[in-house]
C-alpha cells in the first residue's frame, strides 16, 4: 500500500460524452453501440479502438459501467474514457464499478451525470503493475463465470433438445402444484433460500439471506420441485430446485408456481418445460393488459400440454438427469465465483488485499 498514491478521476482519465446514433441511422455492422446499460445494438462504424469503458449518464443506469474490448461507438446515453492516461484501461473499468455515481447527480429533473462535476472525485491509486495484477485476478474470475454461462446454456440445449417428443400430455397429469405459504419472519436470523426472480435472473443460485430480511410471504419448496414464473410469459423462468445445503429451508416467490414431478426426476420435468412450445402457449393464456404485469393462472398452467416425459426413453432420461447434474454443478460454482470475485473487489482496489494473496484465493476457487 506504501506504493500506493491519492489522485483525483481527472488526473486518471478523460471522460467525454458519447455521440448520437438512432436506430433508424445504424446499418448492418458488427460494431458494438455501447450506451447507458450496455451493448444495445452494432453499426458497422467504429469511433474509437477498444478496450473502452461507458458509464450510464442519466436515467435508472446512471453510474452503470460497461467494459468493451474491440472498436466500438460510445452512445450518448453514455460518457466515455476517452483517455485512459496511462493506466490499465481494465483497472480503469473496476475503479469506476466502485463509484457511487448516484451521489453525483447534477440535480435535474432526470437524474444525470455531468462529467464537469466528477473530475474531483479522489480515489486510491497504485502503481501500473499492481493495476495489471488486480485487472488480471477479477478478469480470471469473469472469464470462468463466462465459460460456465456458455457450458451451463449448452448443457441446457441440449437437454432440452433430448425432452421433444411427439406425445404429449396436461402439465397436471405429470406433476402436483405446491400450494400455502409461510412468513419468512418465522426462520430468524436463519438462513434461508430466497428463489426470487431477481436471484433467478442474476443466473448463480438462490440467494442466501436471514428468513427475517424477507417481508412477504412464500412458499416453501423441497427437492423435486420445479418452479414456473406466472409473470410474462413471454420471458420464460423456469428453475429446477436444487439447494446445496439441505439444512437451510427453500422459500420461492409467490411469482412462481411451483410443482412437484410425478415419478419422474425433475430435471427431466425441467426439460420438457423449457421448450419453447410451452412458453408459447402460456402467452397465450395470460391474464392483464399491461405488458409488465401479465400472469397466467395456476389453473391455466396445469392444463398446459407439454411434451409428454414418461415416453422418453430410459437412455434420453439418464442423459437429461446427467445434464442436469452438470448445470446444478456449474451453477453451485458460479455462485462461489461470482461471491468470491465481489468480496476481492473492494479489497483488491483498497489495497487491503495484495495481489498474490488474491491468486491463492482465486485459484482455490477456480
Amino acid at each position: 500500500m506504501s506504493e500506493w498514491s491519492q489522485s483525483t478521476l481527472a488526473d486518471l482519465v478523460t471522460l467525454q460524452r458519447g455521440h448520437d446514433l438512432p436506430a433508424h441511422a445504424r446499418r448492418e455492422g458488427t460494431v458494438p453501440v455501447v450506451g447507458s446499460a450496455g451493448i444495445s445494438g452494432t453499426h458497422d462504424v467504429a469511433l474509437y479502438e477498444g478496450p473502452g469503458v461507458v458509464i450510464g449518464r442519466s436515467g435508472s443506469s446512471i453510474g452503470v459501467a460497461s467494459w468493451v474490448d474491440e472498436p466500438y461507438w460510445p452512445l450518448n446515453t453514455g460518457l466515455f474514457v476517452k483517455d485512459f492516461k496511462g493506466n490499465d484501461p481494465a483497472w480503469i473499468f473496476r475503479l469506476l464499478t466502485m463509484i457511487d455515481f448516484a451521489s453525483f447527480d447534477s440535480g435535474s429533473a432526470q437524474p444525470s451525470l455531468n462529467r464537469n462535476y466528477l473530475g474531483a472525485i479522489r480515489v486510491a491509486v497504485p502503481p501500473q503493475r499492481e493495476q495489471r495484477g488486480i485487472a488480471e485476478v477479477l478478469g480470471a474470475l469473469d472469464d470462468k463465470i463466462a465459460a460456465n454461462a456458455f457450458a451451463h446454456e449448452a448443457a441446457s440445449r441440449l437437454a432440452v433438445a433430448l425432452a421433444q417428443s411427439d406425445q404429449t400430455v396436461r402439465l397436471e397429469q405429470v406433476a402436483d402444484q405446491v400450494k400455502g405459504t409461510v412468513n419468512p419472519a418465522s426462520f430468524g436470523a436463519a438462513l434461508v433460500d430466497h428463489f426470487s426472480l431477481p436471484a433467478f435472473d442474476g443466473g448463480s443460485g438462490p440467494e442466501v439471506v436471514a428468513g427475517a430480511t424477507i417481508k412477504s410471504n412464500k412458499t416453501r419448496v423441497a427437492g423435486n420441485t420445479v418452479l414456473i414464473s406466472k409473470l410474462n410469459p413471454r420471458f420464460p423462468r423456469i428453475w429446477n430446485v436444487i439447494q446445496t445445503d439441505d439444512s437451510r429451508p427453500a422459500l420461492a416467490s409467490t411469482e412462481f408456481i411451483p410443482v412437484t414431478s410425478k415419478l419422474i426426476p425433475s430435471s427431466v420435468l425441467w426439460a420438457a418445460l423449457s421448450a419453447p412450445g410451452f412458453a408459447s402457449a402460456l402467452e397465450s393464456k395470460v391474464a392483464g393488459t399491461s405488458g409488465s404485469h401479465q400472469r397466467v393462472k395456476p389453473a391455466d398452467l396445469l392444463a398446459t400440454e407439454i411434451a409428454d416425459p414418461r415416453s422418453l426413453s430410459a437412455g434420453a432420461i439418464t442423459s437429461i438427469v446427467s445434464l442436469g447434474q452438470m448445470r446444478d454443478a456449474l451453477m453451485a460454482q458460479t455462485g462461489k465465483l461470482v461471491a468470491t470475485r465481489d468480496a476481492l473487489l473492494p479489497l483488491l482496489m483498497s489495497g487491503k488485499v495484495k495481489v498474490k494473496d488474491a491468486e491463492s484465493v482465486v485459484g482455490d476457487v477456480i
